[in-house]
């Protein structure tokens, strides 16, 4: 069941939701209230029709799940902890990056790709995301307590709020999957049992195995299929 249009995580992200859902003074998300809110709305939650259909999911696609890493997650396990997420990556970082300023030149884009890159690379100089990743490695970051570790999730969380497309930012896939994973730790689960990632290549490669294996993960019923002009669509891109 996909919702009528991508507003979910417009939800989660919204100023609203950090007034009415969250506490000023502890920043907890006020759990409830922010459930009973989404199942409300019927056009990004479909509730009823997942009540009388329990053999149904729902769905959102957008890469803004991933991109607002330091804000998403926590708000979504916190409200939806059953949520589980399909992460579709390419090897190569920059092939991302030029796949997205295609996409964006097709949408009106009038930045060559180098004047694209640049704007990006300054708000990313601006917050000091640069800055900190030219002296901190993985190993720096992977403890979420570390003080390298605080400095670039508040880094992080400036760039998205400045950055209008996350062009470069969106290929910095350790400090997004870092982030999630963090969030799915502090529920108690373990990564794999929320998080499926997928190479993009080994998808085109082998695309029948590979939406099997999704249906697994998200428990559908590995025969369903999908519509041929979706399946195309969705080979396509």
């Amino acid at each position: 069941v996909p919702p009528q249009s991508s507003h979910v995580v417009k939800y989660f992200l919204d100023h609203v939701f950090a007034r009415q859902h969250v506490s000023a003074s502890t920043q907890v998300t006020r759990v409830f209230r922010a459930r009973q809110k989404l199942y409300a709305q019927q056009h990004m939650y479909p509730i009823q029709t997942l009540k009388e259909h329990p053999h149904k999911i729902s769905f959102d696609a957008t890469g803004g799940y991933l991109l607002h890493s330091a804000v998403t997650p926590r708000r979504i396990f916190c409200v939806a902890p059953w949520v589980k997420l399909v992460i579709v990556l390419q090897d190569n970082p920059v092939d991302r990056l030029v796949q997205q300023y295609q996409s964006a030149r097709k949408r009106g884009l009038r930045l060559t790709f180098p004047q694209w890159v640049e704007k990006d690379m300054k708000v990313m100089e601006q917050v000091g995301l640069l800055q900190g990743r030219n002296h901190t490695s993985m190993a720096d970051t992977a403890s979420p307590s570390s003080k390298a570790a605080q400095q670039e999730d508040i880094a992080w969380y400036e760039y998205t709020k400045l950055s209008v497309d996350g062009a470069v930012g969106r290929s910095l896939y350790e400090i997004q999957l870092r982030q999630w994973f963090q969030a799915i730790l502090a529920i108690g689960k373990k990564p794999s049992q929320s998080v499926l990632l997928i190479r993009a290549q080994d998808f085109v490669r082998q695309p029948a195995a590979y939406y099997k294996r999704i249906l697994q993960f998200v428990g559908v019923n590995e025969d369903f299929a999908l519509p041929p002009a979706l399946w195309n669509e969705t080979l396509a891109q």
